[in-house]
């Protein structure tokens, strides 16, 4: 019964990562986290 639980458990704490991870495919587009600049680029 122990390893049922495990697996449980271990769902339990994944779904969180799951959401956000679905969460960006579905609801995705808008402006980038970084607002779309790129690091050690001083080209405009």
């Amino acid at each position: 019964m122990d390893i049922l639980n495990l697996i449980i458990y271990s769902i339990y704490i994944m779904i969180p990562a799951y959401l956000a991870n679905g969460s960006a495919l579905v609801f995705g587009g808008g402006t980038p986290l970084d607002f779309g600049h790129n690091a050690w680029d001083n080209s405009d």
